[in-house]
């Protein structure tokens, strides 16, 4: 993604920098990403999600705005940002599961689900950063895709559960998107394994309610 956007940059100065844009979109379109499919699902945890995404869209939005290809059409970025809204919504205490999987996930995802619903006009995104209290302006992904005309809702009217085969999990929710209501159970038994920053917690569970967790992850880093 740096080096698309350093083609996209000097791609009328430098001959070579047309090669390495193709060479970048080309990866974008057919082999991104290494850890999850088509459904969305990421194998790391959403709180590694949320930084590979900040990358990746910088990238993506470039592209779409200099040369018009839209990788917003590939399956799994129309997908992956549910991965963030049901494995990890911003009122939840935990990020299960993964590296930072004890910490709050809401100031962490919000300004990449930000971007995210910007880029497919998708209301329930917009829902997830301003519950969390996100305000765009503050890093150059919010102002390349900052659009007030968006207006957010509430996700109760959204499927309860969503499942990720490629990394192998499973979210449920009692009403996703309300606080005040929601009780959430997550289990993971991944293909992938624990390998790079997925735990070893093969079929291990994650239970909150209420914002509060009950059974927490337990997965070490190996």
């Amino acid at each position: 993604g740096f080096l698309g956007e350093c083609a996209i940059s000097f791609i009328h100065e430098w001959p070579e920098a047309r090669g390495w844009l193709e060479y970048a979109t080309l990866l974008y379109a057919t082999s991104y990403p290494a850890w999850g499919g088509d459904d969305g699902g990421w194998q790391e945890g959403p709180g590694y999600w949320s930084s590979y995404m900040s990358f990746a869209l910088h990238f993506v939005a470039a592209l779409r705005e200099a040369a018009g290809i839209d990788l917003m059409q590939k399956p799994f970025f129309r997908n992956t940002p549910y991965y963030g809204l049901y494995t990890a919504p911003p009122y939840n205490e935990h990020s299960p599961f993964g590296d930072g999987q004890g910490s709050r996930p809401g100031p962490r995802l919000a300004p990449v689900l930000y971007a995210f619903s910007s880029l497919l006009k998708d209301p329930y995104l917009r829902w997830y950063a301003e519950a969390a209290g996100y305000r765009p302006g503050a890093d150059v992904l919010s102002l390349a895709t900052y659009d007030p005309s968006l207006s957010a809702k509430v996700p109760l009217d959204l499927p309860g559960s969503r499942v990720f085969p490629a990394v192998g999990l499973a979210s449920l929710h009692s009403a996703l998107g309300s606080a005040e209501n929601d009780v959430s159970f997550l289990m993971r038994s991944s293909p992938y394994g624990s390998t790079s920053h997925g735990h070893a917690d093969q079929n291990a569970f994650v239970l909150e309610a209420f914002g509060k967790g009950l059974a927490i992850a337990t997965g070490y880093y190996p």
